[in-house]
């Protein structure tokens, strides 16, 4: 079977066909630009990480929580393949990418019960209790929007994993969330194509630790 932004408005529905994908959704123009999962995520953090890293293609640093991150996947992911556990096989390691969308995405961990697929995403930190941020929430949409157009079936659950909390909260997969990651795919190529340098209110914490931060007068 298997290898801080404005958000437009959209509907609850029945996930991403090939036909609805085709018609709405390609973003696509000419020769396809592939943005991953995690440019989603790392466009929802600050936008201007897409800048520094397809526009001035800057070399980032290694930070702390960068390291940690892969080491996490080093002792969870690599090497494994799939398992199952009674009526649930999990593949691990899932490379998907659809040419008209221009993105692929490197998947943790794919859940498959026989019916249902429920993707899931591994992380170091830790959440707020009831509360997913849209970094991670969207970076796991947009692993489901390829699942859907890859396997034809609607991914209607999403996942983290969080490794302070050694906690997994899941989260309904809408519509409109499918919409957020899609008009992030089309801001981010903007900023490409046009080599825009977004706009930031004001610095915030998570500038302390950015691996772009000796590019940005924000630092």
């Amino acid at each position: 079977m298997f290898g801080t932004c404005d958000y437009c408005n959209g509907r609850e529905g029945n996930g991403m066909d090939a036909r609805t994908r085709s018609n709405n959704y390609s973003i696509s123009q000419g020769q396809p630009f592939y943005f991953s999962a995690e440019d989603i995520r790392q466009f929802v953090y600050c936008p201007r990480i897409i800048y520094f890293r397809y526009v001035l293609r800057g070399h980032w640093v290694l930070t702390p929580k960068m390291l940690r991150g892969q080491s996490l996947h080093e002792r969870l992911c690599r090497g494994k393949d799939k398992e199952t556990e009674g009526f649930i096989t999990r593949y691990y390691n899932v490379r998907l990418e659809d040419s008209d969308l221009g993105l692929f995405a490197l998947i943790d961990i794919i859940e498959f019960d026989g019916n249902n697929i429920k993707i899931i995403e591994l992380k170091t930190g830790k959440h707020k209790p009831g509360y997913i941020a849209d970094t991670h929430k969207l970076q796991v949409v947009a692993e489901a929007i390829l699942a859907e157009l890859s396997f034809g079936i609607t991914v209607t659950r999403g996942a983290v994993w969080y490794e302070k909390d050694n906690e997994t909260i899941e989260f309904e997969i809408t519509d409109r969330d499918r919409m957020k990651v899609l008009y992030v795919l089309r801001e981010m190529k903007r900023i490409v194509k046009n080599e825009i340098f977004p706009i930031i209110e004001r610095p915030s914490r998570k500038c302390i630790d950015c691996e772009y931060k000796r590019f940005c007068w924000w630092a």
